[in-house]
């Protein structure tokens, strides 16, 4: 439930709202469910997979927020946005079994056709090893589970 922000200034281009959260159970049993079950995306409703989500075109590209909670969206298609505005809260929608914030950046509005684009960051934190690591301006790696840090 914690707060999603725009990473930067752009126009909302896709939003997807009101798939429902999962309900926090065995996450073994949950993620075997998913595999043999899933449903992938529809057309252009991505909610299948990336749960509730929105798409934002800045400058820089294309940003996807996924797995947002579900009614918490708080922006529409069209709508300008600057950096740092509230767009929703971390949730567990759509293919996934535990709650977080799935980010991207990308070359294009399709999420299953674009490319991916490195992203830096001033700061963040890195797993590795068991145990969380600062970084100070940085590119994270392809599937490098991070969290945010209270920037200055």
């Amino acid at each position: 439930d914690e707060p999603v922000y725009s990473v930067f200034e752009g126009d909302v281009t896709a939003v997807g709202d009101g798939w429902p959260d999962r309900a926090r159970i065995n996450a073994f049993w949950e993620l075997i469910r998913a595999t043999l079950f899933a449903t992938g995306p529809r057309g252009t409703d991505y909610r299948p997979l990336a749960g509730n989500y929105v798409i934002i075109e800045g400058e820089v590209g294309f940003a996807m927020y996924g797995h947002l909670r579900n009614g918490s969206v708080g922006v529409r298609p069209g709508e300008g946005v600057d950096a740092g505005v509230h767009i929703g809260r971390v949730g567990n929608s759509g293919n996934t079994t535990l709650p977080h914030l799935h980010f991207q950046l990308m070359d294009g509005p399709d999420p299953l056709t674009a490319r991916g684009l490195p992203c830096a960051f001033r700061g963040y934190e890195r797993f590795a090893s068991g145990s969380w690591h600062a970084i100070e301006c940085g590119v994270p790696d392809a599937m490098e589970r991070i969290r945010s840090t209270a920037l200055p």
